[in-house]
């Protein structure tokens, strides 16, 4: 009988562990492990990947699509590195653009190209580039006068505010050097005014949000920014009650890369519901 009762209390000892468990971004994240910090960054509630990819340079419209996300972080955008990530894991599909998830099996010349969009303006997010940095650095083993030096580096980019703004970064890697390439010149030399009718925040209650202004891949690998306004007409852009927020982007200098001449069409989503941080809406 004994038995029988502790083993029902460590049960509901477990069922209660499971359902009061936290997300890792709710401790600080000065405790994150190195795979948490690179979730955050590649596949989280902050943070969506998008992966196309084709058989061979020649045939480059029948794209298949991916949601995992880099193995590393901190590329800048068109890199041509294989950011860790086996590109065969990979899902067959008929539209070029996606947000699925799966796996398959091609050949060894498969072609990918990789996006990653996330809320830069996202606090958690810029915690998540300063925490993978300092697992990088081994801050964790360092003495006082050191962490106390990099902490003074680190607290402009942690306590960045937007109060007006809501700031959508994206960075790009591909295995395809020609693309890479162009897709970088582009990004670096397309104009705001040049962006305007092709990138999009998109949400049920107010439809398409308009750019408001754009900044190049910058150096440090956080990829191009492109700037939204908080609020619309008075309202928020995201409240409770909203369910998804998506973002849309065709893609400057991948037209010639496509035996059809289209961009690539950027396209994820985020659940609203799961952008928080303890009760508050972070984005």
């Amino acid at each position: 009988m004994k038995k029988r009762i502790s083993l029902v209390t460590t049960v509901v000892l477990l069922a209660a562990g499971l359902i009061y468990a936290k997300d890792f971004w709710e401790k600080p994240f000065r405790q994150w492990a190195a795979k948490e910090a690179a979730r955050m960054l590649s596949d989280s509630p902050w943070a969506k990947p998008m992966t196309l990819a084709s058989q061979t340079l020649d045939d480059r419209k029948g794209y298949r699509e991916d949601r995992q996300g880099p193995g590393g972080f901190g590329r800048g955008s068109g890199s041509t590195g294989s950011g860790g990530v086996n590109p065969r894991d990979t899902t067959d599909r008929s539209r070029g653009y996606g947000m699925d998830t799966g796996s398959g099996v091609s050949g060894e010349k498969e072609l990918y190209d990789r996006y990653v969009v996330r809320f830069f303006s996202a606090p958690v997010v810029r915690q998540a580039y300063v925490r993978a940095l300092q697992i990088d650095r081994k801050y964790d083993d360092m003495p006082a006068e050191m962490k106390q030096a990099f902490d003074a580096k680190m607290d402009k980019a942690l306590n960045m505010a937007f109060p007006d703004q809501v700031v959508v970064s994206m960075t790009f890697e591909t295995n395809n050097r020609e693309l890479g390439m162009e897709v970088n010149r582009q990004l670096n030399q397309v104009t705001k005014e040049q962006l305007k009718q092709k990138v999009y925040l998109i949400t049920d209650r107010l439809g398409r949000i308009d750019l408001l202004d754009y900044t190049p891949p910058s150096p440090d690998g956080t990829g191009a920014k492109f700037v939204f306004p908080r609020t619309v007409n008075g309202s928020p852009i995201l409240t409770t009650e909203d369910k998804e927020i998506r973002f849309e982007l065709f893609v400057p200098g991948t037209e010639a890369m496509s035996k059809k001449g289209e961009p690539h069409k950027v396209f994820v989503e985020w659940k609203v519901a799961k952008m928080r941080v303890g009760e508050e809406l972070v984005y």
